[in-house]
């Protein structure tokens, strides 16, 4: 589970000349201010932003920026998104789907080698917050933050798990993809543990907040970089798995986290990283498997076409993305950079990563309602 980061709100009274420079457009209406200039703070934004006086009365603020919201969607929940941001929130079932799916592929990949690699035996789900506020009574490991982003539940048949993982609805799309990696953590480690493991709770968080940061890391996403190390609700644990992970490597992060002996990360003691419970070390092969992906793509391939007429997604090679946005896509052995410049209806037009021209990849098509 994660928790979302209030956004400080500055508020400066009168008109003063510096601010007008900056602009003079509201960002909440977008009319031009002709009275008082109200300066905001927002995560997502370097530089604050003016809200003219009638605007920054208002009693709705964006759920993902948290600045005053005239023009905005209002969610069954009781959240509101504004109009900006609208454009980057994941609000299509569909949608989550096929993101989840690309984080659990790129999991499976950050955990090979390990004993057991959940695929099949998660259900994803894309929740509100009154769902996800519902099911948090039954999870396992508490924690004392203040607003839920996502939830895993593991149940146990015979020597098998299930999980069920729900992810809150409206998150940017950076921040939706790091908040499925943390869960998919969750879920890892129920399978992983070895038996009397325990680890106290801001461990377990802090740990699959790594996974978040690494996933953030490789977007590139400063923003929410900089959220995830900012958030305290892991008690620093975050803070000491990155410098952890940066001393020793992630092998010997996963190897603590399965059969270590202490229940939580130490600053004064972080060597004991390498520390391990008598008879106890994990059997998994490192440097991984190289295999573990079945069938590399050896060209780019178009696989779906997903979301509204004004609002599309393309699935190439597994990786999602909107028009104007890049996207790390498996390819040979390795990835490639590609950014999707069109979607139409059946086909995308991209560019890739060192190439002059852009192509056009299409549909596959479909014989008797099957791709072929």
């Amino acid at each position: 589970m994660r928790s979302w980061i209030a956004a400080l709100v500055v508020l400066v009274t009168g008109l003063l000349p510096a601010l007008a420079q900056v602009s003079d457009v509201c960002v909440s209406c977008g009319e031009m201010i002709k009275t008082e200039v109200l300066m905001f703070s927002s995560p997502y934004y370097k530089e604050r932003q003016p809200v003219c006086s009638a605007c920054a009365a208002l009693q709705t603020y964006c759920f993902i920026c948290r600045l005053p919201a005239k023009k905005h969607l209002d969610l069954k929940d009781g959240r509101i998104i504004c109009e900006r941001d609208v454009k980057i929130a994941v609000l299509s079932g569909e949608e989550a789907k096929m993101m989840f799916e690309e984080v659990k592929r790129d999991m499976i990949l950050t955990f090979r080698g390990a004993k057991v690699l959940p695929d099949r035996n998660i259900k994803f789900a894309l929740s509100d917050k009154t769902d996800l506020e519902g099911l948090s009574r039954f999870k396992r490991f508490p924690s004392t933050h203040n607003a839920l982003l996502g939830l895993t539940r593991s149940r146990a048949k015979g020597d098998d798990f299930e999980h069920d993982i729900n992810v809150l609805a409206g998150m940017p799309r950076n921040k939706f993809l790091a908040v499925c990696a943390h869960e998919y953590g969750h879920a890892w480690m129920q399978e992983n543990l070895a038996d009397g493991r325990t680890l106290d709770s801001d461990t377990v968080e802090g740990f699959c907040e790594l996974l978040a940061y690494k996933y953030i890391v490789e977007k590139g996403d400063e923003v929410e970089k900089k959220l995830i190390l900012e958030n305290d609700y892991t008690h620093g644990q975050i803070d000491l798995f990155v410098r952890a992970e940066n001393d020793y490597n992630f092998y010997h992060i996963m190897k603590w986290i399965i059969s270590g002996e202490d229940p939580s990360l130490s600053s004064a003691k972080l060597q004991r990283v390498l520390t391990l419970r008598s008879g106890s070390a994990p059997d998994f092969a490192w440097p991984p498997p190289n295999a573990v992906r079945t069938a590399w793509p050896t060209n780019l391939v178009l696989k779906n076409i997903s979301g509204t007429a004004k609002r599309r997604f393309a699935m190439i090679n597994g990786a999602t993305m909107m028009v104007n946005e890049s996207a790390k896509v498996p390819f040979a052995t390795s990835n490639i950079t590609v950014r999707c410049l069109e979607i139409k209806d059946a086909s995308v037009i991209v560019r890739v990563a060192g190439e002059s021209e852009p192509k056009e990849l299409f549909l596959p098509a479909k014989v008797n309602g099957t791709a072929q």
